[in-house]
């Protein structure tokens, strides 16, 4: 598509830069590996109304899981409050299997051009979740949170609390 356009950029993403970087995106793909990054992306895209992907891979596990401001869950409906260090696998302690990484890729790929080919009707029903070493997987639907502190209330704690710039 010839009208499309990139413009890459090299930066750490924190709260005094995640709006900017969106502000004329389409679409947000989640390409991150920390949760911090994640519910960051998720206030500055609620707040702005920006659809995001968000995917995740730990292990042989991965999720999936389209978020449409102002039409479905958040990511904080999905995963409630950001968990405190060390009580999640990370890539770090339990690996990844690169395979899951690729599937996971795919899947996200596809929900955007769902999103942006104007066919949200689509898009999968809830959170996709896959396990490639034991061959399962499953879509599960999320509802949105009716207490959500971000997509309810639309309070953005996490674009706040380190709008000093701390990088993430």
């Amino acid at each position: 598509n010839s009208s499309v356009r990139l413009e890459t950029r090299v930066c750490d993403v924190n709260p005094g830069n995640v709006e900017a970087l969106i502000s004329d995106a389409d679409l947000v793909i989640d390409g991150t590996d920390n949760f911090e990054t994640r519910f960051l992306l998720n206030d500055a895209c609620v707040k702005l109304g920006r659809p995001w992907v968000y995917g995740g891979v730990v292990g042989s596990y991965g999720m999936v899981m389209s978020i449409r401001p102002g039409t479905g869950p958040c990511f904080a409906c999905l995963v409630g409050e950001l968990p405190a260090p060390g009580t999640s696998p990370t890539c770090d302690s339990a690996g990844v299997l690169n395979s899951a990484v690729g599937v996971v890729a795919s899947l996200q790929a596809t929900e955007a051009l769902k999103l942006l080919s104007g066919h949200p009707e689509a898009l999968a029903p809830g959170l996709q979740t896959l396990d490639l070493w034991h061959n399962t997987s499953q879509t599960v639907r999320v509802p949105r949170a009716p207490d959500c502190g971000t997509c309810v209330q639309r309070r953005f704690r996490h674009l706040e609390d380190g709008a000093a710039g701390s990088a993430v």
